[in-house]
This record gives structure tokens, C-alpha cells and sequence, in this order.
């Protein structure tokens, strides 16, 4: 499972901002060629994507296209400028249907067939944003084998609700609790949205510490400073991480001698526990 704790918005018509992505410490960069892109920018904007992808090595942060809309027309003008085999996945907004998810996925097949790329390299982002999109969570997460998470944009699904977003976030309460759920179900990762106001930092690690004891593994972001703060707060700490070695050390240990329930400082250790702690080793593997 690839980390992606921080997800960086960039407009894709932006080129200033595009060319700071190799002194980035976001995991995933989202180049935008939707809402943060004007209808008469959508041109440019792959074009610049187009130029530059290729000249990013592996090195830097996952990169990911959010398309400018699931229409077939609009969806394979951005593919045709911006497949390639330095894209890492699609972030797809307002997604409401599964059957727009496998529509993707059979562009995407041709595209990678027509230019030798590797199959099903370019994996899948799915964001919901209306209650239509919600209650089909669990269905979009399975639609095909190149989803890898399930996202909430809460800007759009408030204005579908007809309400508005407030710092504690009770309106995205179901939300918030549905996608993850159905994210597990699924057995991909959990994106949560944007924390818009950048001059609330203290506003930022609290919806992030919340949104992750939810069980999101990343979340979205709108500027570089927010970075430190979300990769911190998605990240096991010193404490957890020698922990969950001790764990699963003695655990394997306790299991040889045909013991399924142990003691490590303490406290009990049984399956889960010891399942928890395989995760944040996995974790740090890959980061």
C-alpha cells in the first residue's frame, strides 16, 4: 500500500508553482486540472503537465492528475496530453457511479496499450462529493482493481447538502464516518478533504488528528505549509514505532512456543494488537 498522507493541490495552469514539486516533501502532488483551473485555461494547463511530467525522476513525490470531469470527451482530452509512464494515478471528482469509475478504467487500458505502458500502472483516486456519491462508497471503491482510495471533497457535498462547512465538522460527521467504512470494506486508503484556512494551524492538527483516529490514512492539502503538520499527525510516532517492534518480536518469539496471547510491557498482546503493529512496520517500510 503506497503512502500517501499528504496530497498537495497544484493548478495544472500554474507553472511557477508546477516547477517547485522537486523541493516538495508532500507524498502526492495533485495537478488540477479541474475547479482550481479556468475553462479557458484547461488547454494550457495540459500542456504544461504534458512538458513537464517526464522531467520529474523517481525521486519526488508521487504524482497524481485530478481530470477536469468524467465526461468521455473532456476525460480523453486529459489522458491523450498527460498518460504517461510518469503519472501515478487520477484523482476522478464527483464521482457517483461505478460504471463512471469502469468508464476510466477502459480508457486508461487503451491509452496504456496504445503507448507501451505498463498495465494498470496509473491507479485510481475517487472523490465523492454529492449524497448520490456517497450511499454508492463501497461500490466505487470496488469498481475496479486500479482504485486505490476513496476521497471526500466536503466542499461540494456540503453545497449538494445545502449547508456550509464549520470548523468542527459536524456537517461531515456521516460523511467522514461512511467513507471509511467503505474504504475498509473495499480494503483501499481513505483521503479526507481540504482545511481551508491557512492562518488556522491549530484548526489544521485537530482536524487531522480527528480524521485519522476516524481511520483516513491521508488527507488533502491547498499550500506547502500544511505539509509538515499533516505528515506528522498520519505519521506513527518514536513511542509507536520501537513499540510495535517489541510487539512483534515477542509475539513471534511467544508463537514458537505455541502461545497466542502475550504480555509486552504490561499489556496484553494478542492478534490484533500484534496486526496493528505489522501495519506501522509496513508503514515506515514504505515511506
Amino acid at each position: 500500500m503506497r503512502v500517501m498522507r499528504s496530497q498537495l493541490f497544484i493548478p495544472g495552469n500554474n507553472e511557477k508553482l508546477v516547477g517547485k514539486i522537486p523541493s516538495l516533501d508532500t507524498d502526492v502532488v495533485v495537478l488540477d486540472l479541474e475547479d482550481a483551473v479556468p475553462l479557458e485555461e484547461k488547454e494550457k494547463a495540459r500542456q504544461i503537465i504534458s512538458s513537464v511530467l517526464n522531467t520529474f525522476d523517481k525521486s519526488h513525490p508521487l504524482i497524481f492528475v485530478r481530470v477536469s470531469g468524467l465526461d468521455l470527451k473532456s476525460l480523453k482530452e486529459d489522458l491523450f496530453a498527460v498518460a504517461c509512464s510518469r503519472l501515478d494515478g487520477l484523482v476522478l471528482p464527483k464521482v457517483e457511479l461505478p460504471d463512471q469509475v469502469q468508464g476510466v478504467a477502459l480508457v486508461l487500458k487503451e491509452i496504456e496499450t496504445n503507448r507501451n505502458l505498463a498495465a494498470g500502472k496509473i491507479r485510481l483516486t475517487t472523490t465523492i462529493e454529492t449524497a448520490r456519491g456517497l450511499l454508492r462508497s463501497f461500490e466505487i471503491g470496488v469498481a475496479s482493481d486500479r482504485v486505490e482510495a476513496i476521497s471526500l471533497g466536503a466542499e461540494d457535498y456540503t453545497l449538494n447538502l445545502g449547508t456550509n462547512r464549520s470548523r468542527n465538522g459536524s456537517e461531515l460527521w456521516y460523511a467522514r464516518t461512511h467513507i471509511v467504512v467503505g474504504a475498509a470494506a473495499a480494503g483501499i486508503q481513505a483521503i479526507d478533504t481540504v482545511f481551508s484556512d491557512l492562518n488556522d494551524d491549530e484548526g489544521l492538527m485537530e482536524e487531522a488528528k480527528l480524521v485519522r483516529q476516524l481511520g483516513f490514512t491521508g488527507k488533502y492539502l491547498i499550500h506547502p505549509r500544511q505539509i509538515a503538520v499533516v505528515n506528522r499527525v498520519f505519521s506513527p510516532s518514536e513511542e509507536e514505532i520501537k513499540y510495535a517492534y517489541k510487539v512483534v518480536a515477542a509475539f513471534d518469539d511467544a508463537r514458537k512456543m505455541g502461545k497466542a496471547v502475550i504480555t509486552v510491557d504490561g499489556k496484553m498482546v494478542d492478534g490484533p494488537v500484534v496486526g496493528r503493529a505489522r501495519k506501522i512496520i509496513d508503514f515506515i517500510n514504505n515511506i
